[in-house]
């Protein structure tokens, strides 16, 4: 593009541009949050990455995503262990005995658990269709259970600025000058009530239907 004669007049901002993408590009290499992201993307995992990465980036992407299971492994050790896994209706005297029958069975289990092949078993299954990976592993917790945890907080980083630039620029029409007396709960309240009404969750419409 920048040889052609008819984008000479801007080719000093193409340059510019290249540059600017060059630059973010690399920066994507600097953190692990990129591979990791991918990698717990049920329908995208390790493919995007083989097809598009070299090797060297690749290897290094995947030794952070180990080093990332060994270390909530670890947190997950020190911690008390969650237990309670199973959703049981009855909560009276039969539901809290069986719970309570099993718990070593579960505590040993997550003693010796191997993160490795927990890793393994979801990276060789199959791709699915997935729209929203975060619901997708809330369904499989108990069948990875450390990497369930791991894509809780990874998945859920903000892809971008634009949603906190929003709400702080929603947050700076709430409280103008007129408005300097409000308590934090009122601008709070505010806040959660103009998102609600421009996310969709609640209308004029619905409330006057109910």
């Amino acid at each position: 593009m920048a040889q052609q004669p008819k984008f000479s007049p801007v080719l000093k901002g193409l340059h510019a541009g290249l540059a600017k993408i060059h630059k973010w590009y690399q920066a994507t290499g600097q953190t692990d949050i990129y591979f990791v992201c991918l990698a717990l993307d049920p329908s995208i995992k390790l493919e995007y990455i083989k097809r598009n990465w070299d090797q060297q980036r690749y290897n290094s992407g995947k030794s952070a995503l180990d080093a990332v299971v060994i270390g909530f492994l670890v947190c997950q050790s020190r911690a008390q262990p969650d237990i309670d896994i199973l959703p049981l209706r009855d909560k009276g005297y039969a539901g809290s005995w069986i719970r309570n029958s099993i718990c070593s069975r579960l505590e040993n289990e997550g003693k010796t658990r191997d993160p490795h092949r927990e890793l393994r078993d979801y990276l060789n299954s199959p791709l699915e269709d997935v729209d929203d990976p975060i619901k997708w592993w809330g369904y499989h917790a108990t069948q990875y259970p450390v990497l369930s945890r791991i894509a809780r907080d990874y998945l859920s980083i903000q892809g971008s600025s634009v949603s906190s630039e929003r709400a702080f620029s929603s947050g700076g029409r709430t409280g103008t000058k007129l408005r300097n007396r409000l308590t934090p709960e009122t601008f709070e309240a505010l806040q959660i009530l103009k998102g609600s009404y421009h996310s969709g969750c609640i209308g004029a419409r619905n409330n006057i239907d109910s």
